[in-house]
């Protein structure tokens, strides 16, 4: 953040975020109790995607929604391009993340996480069966949709790397339908590439770049036409569903 300070934008925006992430803690700390988490009922989902949409505010970037999201049961599967898709899809879904385990031990965003129902995906034996599980009942008994990026790393948005089929199987296990999203960032109508997190990017500077962005900045999401597990496998349910999404971002 070093060159932080020569922006007054940069500097109001870090400002409202450290207050927002504030706001954050205080909130999970209240709704996790359990005397005030009986009487939210089912607001604890509208408090997190006030919270994501907030967050995508403080940061300048201005959402641009293509399609609509299924009703009921679902897997979500969006491209990944960084760290800031998932506030961004956090701001138009109510549903629950799957991120990776590590993620769970980073101070403050770990206890976010877990205390807004992220899943963790670990590595090992079993771990995918049991992963499967989980998705399942949280997607069945939640009633909320689960997205994961099958991708397994972030790009610069010119690609789409292949998806790991096994992500898939709770859909194909359980005739739960996928529905694609595409993400896509521009800045004054062009492909935006500065927006990736990739390789070997910090944390701390692609923050303090992204704080420092004209409000130019905007990300199209593209909410594709569900697909039907009718007796596909895990990799091909997976080809089709990549295949969707550079449709559909080709198109964008």
């Amino acid at each position: 953040m070093r060159n932080m300070g020569t922006s007054p934008v940069a500097i109001w925006r870090g400002l409202r975020l450290s207050e927002h992430i504030l706001t954050g803690m205080v909130l999970t700390v209240l709704l996790n109790r359990e005397e005030t988490q009986r009487r939210a009922g089912r607001q604890f989902p509208t408090v997190i995607q006030w919270w994501h949409r907030r967050l995508c505010k403080i940061l300048g970037i201005e959402l641009e929604i293509t399609g609509d999201m299924t009703d009921g049961q679902a897997l979500l599967v969006a491209n990944h391009v960084s760290w800031i898709d998932i506030p961004i899809i956090g701001a138009v879904t109510n549903t629950t993340f799957l991120s990776k385990s590590e993620v769970r031990k980073w101070p403050l965003i770990g206890w976010l996480a877990g205390s807004a129902g992220t899943l963790f995906i670990s590595r090992g034996n079993g771990a995918t069966s049991e992963l499967a599980v989980k998705m399942s009942q949280t997607i069945s008994g939640k009633e909320r949709p689960v997205l994961v990026f099958p991708e397994g790393t972030t790009t610069d948005g010119t690609e789409v790397k292949r998806f790991f089929p096994r992500l898939f199987s709770v859909a194909t296990d359980a005739g739960i339908p996928v529905q694609p999203i595409a993400i896509r960032y521009t800045c004054e109508g062009h492909l935006d590439t500065r927006a990736a997190y990739i390789d070997d990017d910090s944390f701390p500077v692609h923050l303090a770049q992204t704080l420092k962005r004209k409000p130019s900045h905007k990300v199209q999401i593209t909410f594709c036409e569900p697909i039907q597990p009718d007796g596909q496998s895990r990799k091909e349910l997976a080809e089709i569903t990549r295949e969707r999404i550079v449709e559909a971002l080709e198109a964008a």
